[in-house]
């Protein structure tokens, strides 16, 4: 995934910082603006390449927000094995560790913004 500017994830603080604004997100603007313009201007106005690029973003954004969701969906089941795993750790402390280690890379490796 593309972003306009970076994240940090600072652990040693426990600070999350956030400013950025994801493609899919750009997209999904651009395409909304673009459909809302088509259908506030005068119908005699309205031409056909204009009308095909709206089209052509609303189904950019359609696809960019799926692969998203699939990606946020991946995330989500890392994150309840993580969690899981952390609940696993007042029974038998170092269980799983290593299992647990290796989800922490792979959402490290499925996000752009811990850095």
């Amino acid at each position: 995934m593309e972003w306009t500017k970076k994240v940090s994830f600072d652990a040693s603080h426990l600070s999350f910082k956030s400013d950025y604004e994801p493609s899919y997100q750009r997209c999904l603007l651009k395409a909304v603006s673009r459909v809302q313009n088509l259908l506030t201007q005068d119908e005699t106005i309205v031409d056909d390449a204009r009308i095909h690029a709206a089209k052509s973003l609303l189904y950019a954004a359609i696809e960019q927000m799926g692969t998203q969701m699939e990606k946020i969906g991946t995330i989500q089941r890392l994150l309840r094995e993580l969690l899981l795993i952390t609940n696993s750790q007042y029974e038998s402390p170092g269980r799983d560790r290593e299992l647990g280690l290796q989800i922490l890379a792979d959402i490290r490796s499925k996000t752009d913004f811990f850095g």
